[in-house]
C-alpha cells in the first residue's frame, strides 16, 4: 500500500503539464441563485420586546414632540369640523327600564318555582340545586341583578340602558320558556 502512494505521488510530480492550468474554456463557477442571508438572531428580536431596552434604545423624543403636535392639531382640527366631537351620548337608565328588569326576574323565580314542584322538572341552572329553594332563586336573582345594575359596587346604578335591556329580553325568554316547561309538565306528570 506504501508503495501504491509512493508511485502515484512520483508520477504526479513529473507530469510535464498541469491539467487545470492549460484548460482552454475557462468555466464559470456555478451561482446560487439567491445569496445567502443569515437567519435572524433571535436573541436581538426578543431583547426588542423588552420594555428596558426600548426604553434605552428607541425612544426618539423630538419624534415624540412632533407626533404630540400632530394629534394636538387633529383635536383641533376635528373639533373645529365637528362640534360634537369628544362627546358620548348614553341614554338615561328610566326607572321603566329597572322596573321591567325586576319584573321579568320576578317572573323568571315564580315560573321556576312552579316548574319545579312537577317531579319530572328540574332545575339545569348550574349554579342551583336541581330542586332550588325560593330563597336560593331569590338570592341568585339579587346577587346577578345587583352585579349587572352596580358595576363597581359603589352603591349607585351604572348600568347602561343597552345592557339592562338585552338582559330583560333573555329572562323573558327563560321565561316563555319557563312556561313552555310547565306546560308540558302538567301533560306529562301531574303533581
Amino acid at each position: 500500500m506504501c508503495w501504491f502512494v509512493c508511485a502515484t505521488t512520483a508520477w504526479a510530480d513529473n507530469l510535464d503539464t498541469d491539467p487545470l492550468a492549460h484548460d482552454p474554456v475557462p468555466r464559470a463557477l456555478p451561482q446560487d441563485p439567491k445569496p445567502h442571508i443569515p437567519p435572524i438572531d433571535v436573541r436581538i428580536e426578543l431583547a426588542r420586546l423588552n420594555p428596558q431596552y426600548v426604553l434605552s434604545h428607541g425612544l426618539d423624543i423630538q419624534q415624540i414632540q412632533k407626533d404630540g403636535v400632530l394629534i394636538q392639531d387633529y383635536q383641533i382640527a376635528e373639533r373645529n369640523r365637528n362640534p360634537f366631537y369628544g362627546l358620548n351620548f348614553k341614554e338615561p337608565l328610566e326607572p321603566r327600564h329597572i322596573s321591567l328588569f325586576v319584573l321579568m326576574n320576578l317572573l323568571d323565580v315564580y315560573t321556576t318555582m312552579e316548574g319545579s314542584s312537577y317531579p319530572c322538572v328540574v332545575e339545569v341552572n348550574p349554579l342551583l340545586p336541581h330542586k332550588p329553594s325560593l330563597e336560593e332563586l331569590l338570592l341568585l336573582k339579587s346577587l346577578v341583578g345587583w352585579l349587572l345594575l352596580d358595576h363597581n359596587l359603589d352603591g349607585a346604578i351604572d348600568a347602561d340602558v343597552d345592557l339592562i335591556e338585552a338582559n330583560t329580553y333573555v329572562t323573558g325568554i327563560a321565561v316563555a320558556n319557563n312556561y313552555d316547561v310547565i306546560d308540558r309538565a302538567m301533560q306529562t306528570c301531574p303533581r
